[in-house]
């Protein structure tokens, strides 16, 4: 695990910041609530429709839930949960370091931005089963804000911020099977 941001990251975060603000001109731009930004211009009943057409019937199908299914679920699923398969989940950038290579030790990891994948998990609570097996713990999708009198929680809230798909219902992100994850640097 790392400490701080980079350089890229907080470039990044700048360039999210002002593409919240384009996106929320162009909400009010179509006569829609700046908050609602520009990203989810399908109806809730086309959305509904979309997923009933389809022969799958849910997001989480494929075993793999993308932010995009994610949003959209937490506005139509009904708090329902979904179900996601750890092994598909981008942990390459975790290490049986980051459990001090101790069997059964539980830490919480952060996602956002070192995983393809951390947009939508964030941090996710890992078991380490040795090898490179972990057991991720059933997670809550939804936008929490920090306290923003902690400095660390700045971006972290703005990122927050500017994901929400608006008004929705959180719900559980269950994971079966076991997450793979990545070598230290030693190989291990």
């Amino acid at each position: 695990m790392r400490a701080g941001l980079s350089a890229g990251e907080i470039g990044a975060a700048g360039g999210a910041i002002l593409g919240g603000l384009n996106g929320g001109l162009d909400a009010q731009s179509h006569n829609r609530n700046f908050w609602d930004g520009h990203e989810y211009p399908q109806s809730q009943s086309d959305y509904e429709y979309s997923y009933a057409s389809n022969n799958t019937g849910r997001p989480d199908d494929d075993g793999v839930i993308t932010r995009d299914e994610a949003n959209r679920w937490r506005i139509v699923g009904h708090g329902q949960p979904l179900n996601a398969d750890a092994s598909k989940v981008d942990l390459a950038f975790v290490s049986p370091s980051d459990f001090d290579y101790k069997v059964n030790k539980s830490q919480v990891i952060q996602t956002l931005w070192d995983s393809k994948d951390g947009e939508v998990y964030g941090n996710l609570t890992m078991k380490y089963l040795g090898g490179h097996e972990v057991e991720i713990s059933p997670d809550v999708y939804n936008f929490e804000m920090h306290s923003w009198s902690n400095p660390i929680n700045w971006i972290r809230n703005f990122a927050t911020w500017y994901g929400n798909p608006g008004n929705g219902q959180d719900f559980i992100i269950r994971f079966y099977n076991h997450g793979i994850i990545g070598t230290d640097i030693w190989g291990r």
